[in-house]
């Protein structure tokens, strides 16, 4: 995305990601496993690494094969950047069809 804008803004440098969130939902299911997260000692954590565009389109394809119910888990890879997402993709995608067969 930067490239295509430089195109048009040439002056145009990276800067800083700063993510936040202004509604974050906890129901009671989630509870055990949130105090577990609190109660974990923090590390010093490395920043992420730049995702590249091909990694992003294997990420976004598992995406929507999870929305879809057409699995492509193992036809679609992904860079070693966002491979954590998508194994967190594939987890939603088991608990998914876990619920739907509890029915």
């Amino acid at each position: 995305m930067l490239n295509d804008l430089k195109k048009v803004y040439p002056e145009l440098e990276l800067g800083p990601y700063v993510h936040q969130a202004d509604s974050l939902h906890l129901y009671e299911q989630h509870f055990e496993m949130a105090n577990k997260i609190v109660a974990e000692p923090f590390h010093d954590v490395e920043p992420q690494k730049p995702i590249i565009n091909s990694e992003l389109q294997g990420l976004l394809l598992i995406e929507e094969s999870l929305r879809t119910g057409r699995l492509l888990f193992d036809q679609v890879s992904v860079g070693e950047t966002v491979n954590w997402m998508s194994e967190q993709l594939e987890e939603q995608a088991k608990k998914r069809n876990a619920e739907k067969n509890e029915k």
